[in-house]
């Protein structure tokens, strides 16, 4: 009687242990469900929002902020005996909670979360299809049916979808236009020097992506507490026959320029600017070469155009003395 009472006493102990170990892993399982249902419902507000506003009806976006999860174990067991020598009871149980605590704020002073919704309704005259009927599969990027109408996002406005749903979710802003070119310094080799000035440098440098022909300069810090180094760049001068260009006139070969002997001069033997710079991704600024703005999406087009009308109205507004 004894061994069996131990052995069901391990076994409840053994429960609780588990219960224990197991609990990260649901606690895990039980995040990805969270997440799953605050996607859930971000895109139930975006699309309800278009819906409402498409039906000249009032919209407000909600902020969904601290998203905690939690799981909270209970666990008991117990033993009762009905006589000296007979048979006996065994009890064990638990139980599990898990729990989603999520806060929502409205959107009240960011009028331009507003603008992105109309200016989505207004990419084209289909951004937002009604129909009596479910959309053909494959058709809708996201639908939902509301008083027995469907209202769906077509397919092809998926990028669009999700240039909203950054927009008024994350508050992200269009791409900026980067300052110079970003690229790796796959290779550097020390260029001949030259006689008559024996404190110029010369290194040949091999890069890709493939970058602008162009004088200019990169910045280039060794360490996290080490030194910041300035190193011009210049066209190439006697081009090897492994120089190449691409379609946009652009070369996989630039020269990098330094002096050890004036007021710019940089305290580094060329072998150790070679250790320097190679492998290193860098960002090239150059003199009369800039990067090309990113295209803006059609969302953003719209959008700019609405708040330019808008900011017309107001001025219009305004009264005259």
């Amino acid at each position: 009687m004894r061994r069996f009472s131990a052995l069901v006493w391990s076994v409840l102990i053994a429960c609780s242990f588990a219960s224990v170990g197991c609990r990260s892993q649901r606690l895990i399982a039980d995040q990805g469900d969270f997440r799953s249902q605050l996607l859930s419902l971000y895109t139930d507000q975006l699309i309800d929002n278009l819906i409402r506003a498409r039906r000249g009806l009032p919209i407000i976006h909600i902020d969904y902020t601290n998203f905690t999860g939690t799981i909270t174990d209970t666990g008991n067991a117990g033993i009762g005996f009905t006589s000296p020598s007979g048979g006996g009871s065994y009890m064990g149980g638990g139980s599990r909670v898990s729990q989603l605590t999520v806060t929502g704020n409205p959107v009240i002073s960011s009028p331009d979360v507003y603008y992105c919704y109309l200016a989505f309704l207004k990419i084209q005259d289909d951004s937002l299809i009604e129909s009596p009927e479910p959309p053909p599969q494959g058709a809708a990027h996201v639908v939902k049916c509301v008083d027995g109408i469907y209202y769906w996002i077509p397919a092809s406005l998926r990028k669009e979808f999700l240039d909203l749903a950054i927009r008024t979710i994350a508050r992200g802003e269009p791409p900026k236009t980067p300052q110079g070119f970003l690229t790796t310094i796959a290779k550097a080799s020390v260029l001949a020097q030259s006689k008559k000035f024996p404190d110029k440098h010369r290194l040949l440098l091999t890069v890709a992506p493939y970058i602008p022909e162009d004088h200019g300069y990169f910045m280039l810090k060794t360490s996290d507490d080490g030194p910041t180094y300035k190193f011009k760049v210049n066209p190439v001068v006697d081009p090897p026959k492994d120089k190449e260009f691409d379609s946009k006139n652009r070369t996989n070969m630039i020269e990098l320029h330094y002096s050890t002997g004036d007021a710019e001069a940089l305290p580094l033997t060329p072998d150790k600017v070679v250790r320097m710079v190679t492998n290193r991704q860098v960002e090239f600024i150059f003199t009369t070469v800039r990067p090309q703005p990113p295209a803006p999406s059609k969302l953003e087009t719209v959008l700019q155009s609405l708040l330019q009308q808008n900011q017309l109205s107001r001025l219009q507004a305004v009264p005259r003395p």
